[in-house]
């Protein structure tokens, strides 16, 4: 498969077989072809301009990896052999496994659940909007799976805004905020709504748990609204 000879009629072709199709008018007119496709200057800034959804920019930034590791001849399905820091990214384009039951802030803060709908938010069932915990930082959220799971990692979906995106997260495996497990430091992403790059946990900390408990701390002390989708395998 040739990607970089398509001419622009076969990624409009690529796109219909990818439940892109609404999107044709935009690829036609800005001539995108297959070379463009491969281009490392086609970043995330000019596929946002072209797919505005978030939802739908996911399928397509997913397609989109798969079409070059074809072309690249990437391994994506071996996890288990690499080194203990990151995984490679194409280990988040699997879909959540991790069912969650229970979401609640504790330590006293009450929670709002609003907002429109955005693709692979954190409860699992793809209807909710942001989390807020309505309360000043440093925020909690309790999750309570439906097993146990060892947890690989997670992402955000943050809002873009300097006062309420979390800046550092801290993760434990109990309700009480004793059993540290690993912490991370949150970019800054303003002005968009913004799915994070995804934050793996090291290799010797995946927490085997029904549970983990995230506490976020903004940088004005102010409550976090943010989305949090988990990535993870079954311990049946």
């Amino acid at each position: 498969m040739d990607v970089s000879s398509w001419n622009t009629d076969q990624v409009v072709q690529w796109l219909n077989q990818n439940g892109l199709s609404m999107y044709f008018d935009d690829f036609e007119s800005n001539k995108i072809d297959g070379a463009t496709l491969l281009s490392e200057d086609f970043t995330e800034i000019e596929q946002k301009e072209l797919i505005p959804c978030i939802r739908d920019r996911v399928i397509f930034k997913k397609v989109l990896r798969e079409l070059r590791n074809s072309v690249n001849h990437k391994k994506t399905s071996i996890y288990e052999d690499l080194a203990m820091n990151d995984l490679p990214e194409e280990f988040f384009d699997l879909p959540p496994e991790i069912k969650i039951i229970h979401a609640s802030a504790p330590f006293g803060s009450t929670t709002d659940y609003s907002g429109g709908e955005i693709y692979r938010c954190y409860d699992g069932d793809k209807i909710n909007g942001f989390w807020n915990s309505m309360k000043a930082s440093p925020n909690y959220l309790l999750l309570k799976f439906d097993q146990m799971y060892q947890i690989h990692g997670f992402e955000l979906t943050i809002m873009g805004d300097d006062v309420h995106d979390p800046r550092h997260i801290e993760v434990y495996t109990d309700s009480h905020a004793r059993n540290f497990i690993e912490s991370f430091n949150v970019g800054l992403y303003s002005g968009t709504t913004t799915i994070s790059p995804p934050f793996v946990f090291k290799k010797q900390n995946r927490p085997i748990t029904n549970q983990l408990l995230f506490k976020f701390t903004t940088t004005y002390y102010q409550a976090c609204i943010v989305q949090i989708c988990l990535y993870g395998t079954s311990q049946k």
